[in-house]
């Protein structure tokens, strides 16, 4: 259950790394391969409708209120929501547009069903496919990767857990003498 739960989390904060990590530990027989994607899936989706709420939020919330309403963002609402469902489908095949197009989504309040059933359906491809492509490649090189699953696994398990307070860190904590 743990190995499911870091799984799910993995996705959180990168998501290649995470569906890689599982598909080794499936090799390795850590974890059952149905369950690893089973857990990917739900945490990539999972994250997924949560950058959604967060462009959803500044609809909402009074302070980021304005930001949703600015007029130059006016063009660009109007451009993604006239383009919805193949901006949405790619944002899942091209890296780094992930985050923008999907808290945008939520900003200019593109159909949450609309959305949750693209990025599902986009999501579901993409995992599936890389899993399984590793999955095999894994079972084909099984031996060989046994030192290096272990490592994979272990660097997916110290990722999850530093990377966020390594962001924290830098971006979000003041530095010493700064007002």
């Amino acid at each position: 259950m743990a190995i499911v739960v870091l799984i799910v989390l993995a996705t959180f904060v990168l998501e290649d790394a995470a569906i890689a990590g599982a598909a080794i530990l499936a090799t390795m027989g850590l974890v059952d391969p149905t369950l690893a994607l089973a857990s990917l899936i739900f945490g990539i989706f999972a994250g997924d409708l949560g950058l959604y709420a967060l462009g959803a939020a500044t609809r909402r919330l009074s302070w980021t209120r304005g930001l949703a309403r600015h007029p130059h963002l006016a063009r660009s609402a109007a451009w993604l929501r006239a383009r919805a469902g193949r901006t949405l489908i790619l944002a899942r095949f091209l890296p780094g547009f992930r985050l923008p197009i999907y808290v945008a989504s939520g900003m200019v309040d593109i159909s949450l069903p609309l959305f949750a059933v693209l990025t599902l359906s986009a999501g579901l491809v993409w995992t599936v496919v890389i899993f399984e492509t590793i999955l095999l490649l894994g079972q084909a090189q099984a031996e060989e990767l046994r030192v290096i699953a272990w490592i994979a696994a272990a660097a997916l398990l110290l990722g999850t857990l530093l990377v966020p307070r390594i962001i924290a860190r830098l971006w979000i904590t003041p530095k010493r003498g700064s007002k």
